[in-house]
Parts: structure tokens; C-alpha cells; sequence
């Protein structure tokens, strides 16, 4: 399972506190399961709830979201793909007034697809990368990481070093 590694790398990457203090930012995974189908591809897909918890965090939830959902745009797109899309679920524990530890749950696909070996001794299994599902006109050319948000004058990320 390759998303809570990446999910992880980006939070990192854009705060800079979760980085300095990686037990802040928890992950783990419940309700797994397999789907697969009789075929001879032996293809199948990995589901599973991704649980991420941040601890102590004492700036506004919306950063954490608005950083998830321009990941999940490109990696797990039916989430986030319509106004119909299931979205995700969040709870926030509220610490003081300047604290709160929040909790997310992400409902992640991994597909996975056998890959047979050139040599023909066998074939190994390759996680498949999500496909490109946004029109061309969404999409900067070429694509531009997300750097900054705002809000209400005041930038958000990146964070500025305490």
C-alpha cells in the first residue's frame, strides 16, 4: 500500500512543524479488504479506511483539508470528483483554545495488477498508478504544486517557522 506513505510525505513536505515532529502527525489502517474477481489476470484492488490523526495542531483544520483534497484530486479523484462524490469524514478533539487534535478517515483503492517477468520465470504485482482524470483545462501545463494557501489575508502554507 503505497497512498498513507504519500499522504504522509505531503503533509511533511507542506508543514513544516509535522516534519520537525513526526509523532505528531499518526496514521494507521482499519477495514481492509480485497476485491477481486476470477480471471486469469489475477488483478484485484486493495480497500481500506486510512486513519490520520494530528496531534496538537493550533492552526485552522481547513489547511490539513485543502492540502488533502489536492492530493486526493490526483490520487483517489472519486472522492473529491463531483458533488456527488462520498467526500471524507473528520472529528476534532478539542484540546484548549488554541489546540485540537483531528482526526480523518480516508476510504483509499490501491489496484493492484499481475506484471509478467520478461524471462518468463514468473510475474510480480505492480500497484497501478491512478489515471489522469481531470479535463486538460483543469490542469496547469505543466502541472504546478500547490505552494500556498490564503485566507483572509493571512498565508497559511507554508506555515511560518515558529
Amino acid at each position: 500500500m503505497l497512498k498513507p506513505a504519500a499522504i504522509r510525505a505531503m503533509l511533511a513536505a507542506s508543514l513544516p512543524e509535522l516534519a520537525r515532529d513526526p509523532e505528531r502527525l499518526r496514521m494507521w489502517i482499519d477495514k481492509g479488504g480485497v476485491r477481486t474477481r476470477q480471471t486469469d489476470s489475477f488483478s484485484f484492488e486493495i480497500a481500506y479506511r486510512l486513519n490520520i490523526v494530528v496531534i496538537d495542531w493550533t492552526h485552522a483544520p481547513l489547511i490539513i483539508f485543502a492540502l488533502l483534497n489536492e492530493w486526493l484530486r490526483r490520487y483517489q479523484p472519486d472522492l473529491v470528483a463531483s458533488q456527488a462524490a462520498p467526500g471524507y469524514s473528520f472529528e476534532a478533539d478539542i484540546m484548549t483554545n488554541d489546540a485540537i487534535d483531528l482526526s480523518i478517515d480516508l476510504d483509499l483503492t490501491e489496484a493492484v495488477r499481475r506484471v509478467d517477468r520478461e524471462d518468463g520465470t514468473g510475474w510480480d504485482m505492480q500497484i497501478v498508478e491512478e489515471p489522469e482524470c481531470f479535463p486538460d483545462e483543469f490542469a496547469p501545463q505543466p502541472p504546478v504544486p500547490l505552494k500556498e494557501i490564503w485566507w483572509k489575508d493571512e498565508r497559511l502554507v507554508p506555515l511560518d517557522a515558529p
